[in-house]
């Protein structure tokens, strides 16, 4: 693991980014399989998978102050590893696979973090050039093993990308939300290793994401040549109602259980048992985060809250279905 590569990675704002990976991947990739929409890259490569990544973050500002103890590394501004460690993950990969000969696609958007106009006009721009690609790969997921597949329901994609250590996972969205359909291309979000993301308090676990592009890497290796796996869109699953209680005025629509449920107003106390005694150690969820719920007993719901099975008021959270609901 380069440490001082990803720091520098973490520095610069997304235009000079782009700029920079234009300058060094068209180079190596040919400018005949370089496209520069403005604000998205494409790079043709020339085996079956296509790398994902995004350049912005949520960060006002870029981190000038970096905090690293040689296990993970932090900023006080934001570190931005939501999504540096997903640039810095496709730029090892490609790294790790130059000597087989296997090229993969590239895909890089900057406006991820503010729902993907880009990488939705470059879905339709670029659809004639992926012809030699099979399937798709973001790097772009907090924790160290989690495999997000979004709509995506390729039973036999989930299965190859799963038994490559990965354990499938829930999510809202990232830029293969846009790619996938259009394409008619399974796609796959991965782990790679921050967490606390969106917050200053973010950091990155430099070993997690040693092991995703390790992953990865093992993954390209073992696809075959010739293999497509198609998107295969999920089937909508059933729903039922949930209203909250005790004077809630949070507005609440559906839930299905083990689906994703997104905090969309504010923010609400946890608790280790599902009652009304005093959260822990006064922690609270912060809104704009996305769970999956466990369990409902009473007014509550049970989540996995950094990495431990927890209890919050089921009224402030709203599930974000899109429009089909």
């Amino acid at each position: 693991m380069n440490k001082e590569g990803f720091k520098k990675l973490c520095l610069p704002v997304k235009e000079d980014l782009l700029a920079w990976l234009y300058q060094q991947l068209s180079e190596y990739y040919g400018l005949a399989n370089t496209v520069n929409g403005g604000d998205y890259l494409f790079f043709s490569g020339n085996c079956p998978t296509m790398l994902c990544a995004h350049l912005d973050t949520v960060h006002k500002r870029q981190p000038t102050k970096i905090v690293d103890d040689g296990e993970k590394v932090s900023s006080p501004m934001g570190i931005g590893g939501d999504d540096r460690c997903g640039v810095y993950a496709v730029l090892a990969v490609l790294k790790a696979t130059e000597e087989s000969g296997k090229r993969p696609y590239l895909f890089f958007s900057t406006d991820e973090e503010v729902g993907g106009a880009s990488t939705k006009r470059a879905a339709q721009e670029i659809k004639g050039r992926v012809a030699g690609v099979g399937y798709m790969i973001q790097i772009d997921r907090r924790g160290k093993q989690d495999s997000v597949y979004y709509k995506c329901d390729n039973k036999q994609f989930k299965k190859f990308i799963d038994e490559h250590g990965f354990v499938e996972a829930q999510g809202s969205f990232t830029d293969i939300c846009n790619l996938s359909p259009v394409f008619d291309l399974a796609s796959v979000n991965l782990s790679c290793g921050y967490y606390n993301e969106h917050h200053p308090e973010e950091y990155v676990r430099y070993a997690e994401l040693q092991d995703t592009i390790d992953k990865v890497v093992k993954i390209i290796a073992d696809t075959k040549d010739d293999i497509i796996y198609p998107y295969c869109e999920a089937k909508p699953k059933p729903t039922q109602n949930y209203y909250g209680n005790k004077g809630s005025h949070f507005w609440s629509k559906f839930y299905v259980k083990g689906d994703e449920v997104f905090t969309k107003y504010g923010s609400s106390a946890i608790y280790k048992k599902p009652n009304y005694n005093s959260p822990i150690s006064g922690v609270y969820l912060p809104a704009y985060r996305s769970f999956v719920v466990l369990d409902v007993k009473d007014d509550f719901i049970q989540i996995e809250y950094n990495g431990e099975k927890v209890w919050s008021t089921s009224w402030n959270f709203q599930p974000d279905y899109g429009d089909n609901y």
